[in-house]
């Protein structure tokens, strides 16, 4: 019978030191994400900012209309690039 419990006290450790390990990753991949989520969010918000920056500024409310001023400018943009 002594055999038996110090063989399965051996396993058990073993088992407990394995589990601890993948725990510690466990822990390490979540907060490698929530680092990641947090710079995504943070990113998001100064996004945010600047649309409604540029839509006060040039005064247009309307997505459509807004979308439409971004692709105008753009394409501006590029002409002129493509001229220089």
């Amino acid at each position: 019978m002594s055999v038996n419990s110090s063989t399965l006290k051996r396993t058990l450790r073993a088992n407990n030191q394995n589990l601890a390990k993948a725990l510690e990753m466990k822990k390490a991949e979540l907060r490698a994400t929530q680092d990641k989520l947090l710079e995504l969010t943070t990113e998001h918000q100064a996004v945010l900012q600047e649309l409604n920056f540029l839509r006060t500024a040039s005064n247009i409310q309307n997505v459509a209309d807004f979308e439409a001023e971004v692709k105008r400018r753009v394409d501006v943009s590029t002409n002129v690039c493509s001229t220089v």
